[in-house]
């Protein structure tokens, strides 16, 4: 399911936290397809890093070496979106 910066508007009466929410939600959703799949796991369905791992069928440091790619990514797509959107702290 793919949101856009108006559902996250919709959510909640602040601007500022509406944007926040919604570059946070994109900086993930523009990662390489397989760190989306742990991150979204991890953060959006709220499932352990054991869990993630059994579903995926990776092991216990392809699954840290995943998260730490991920994280990294996430923070460079983050930072990108962060000056599009015009928000200067999240």
């Amino acid at each position: 399911m793919n949101f856009s910066q108006k559902d996250f508007i919709l959510l909640t009466n602040d601007l500022n936290t509406a944007l926040g929410l919604y570059v946070i939600y994109q900086a993930i959703n523009n990662c390489d397809a397989k760190y989306q799949t742990i991150l979204k796991k991890l953060y959006f369905d709220n499932k352990r890093q054991l869990d993630v791992m059994r579903e995926l069928n990776i092991t216990h440091n392809t699954a840290w070496r995943w998260r730490l790619d991920a994280y990294n990514q996430s923070a460079v797509n983050l930072i990108k979106l962060q000056k599009q959107v015009g928000i200067n702290d999240l």
